[in-house]
């Protein structure tokens, strides 16, 4: 009958397009390991504590960490690296409201001087 016909044409279908998928995804992570961001993705899931949340009071080594600069780095240096990351942030960008409070947050905590 066409019924019986039809049923092996669907799962061998079946078959051919779940060894496609596959075949693309173990290209895709061949490209990852060869590329080295299989290992940049590692770190980012696994026990890399560079990337983390917040602290629940700012401390100077995460001001410099979130404006990515250097301690001893000049004030028209820290200014720079504030505008560069609060434009790339900011909310009217579709960025973060968040995150823009602590980039400022990090500039003003360098520039006080405090602890």
């Amino acid at each position: 009958s066409a019924v019986n016909m039809v049923t092996p044409l669907i799962v061998g279908a079946a078959i051919a397009g779940a060894a496609f998928v596959g075949r693309g995804a173990f290209r895709g992570f061949q490209h990852l390991r060869d590329t080295g961001t299989l290992a940049q993705m590692a770190s980012v899931f696994g026990r890399d504590t560079s990337i983390r949340g917040f602290e629940a009071k700012m401390t100077r080594a995460e001001a410099f960490q979130i404006l990515g600069i250097a301690k001893g780095t000049s004030p028209d240096k820290i200014k720079e690296a504030h505008k560069k990351i609060l434009i790339a942030n900011h909310p009217d960008r579709n960025g973060s409201a968040y995150i823009a409070v602590k980039i400022n947050e990090a500039k003003e905590h360098i520039s006080s001087g405090k602890d």
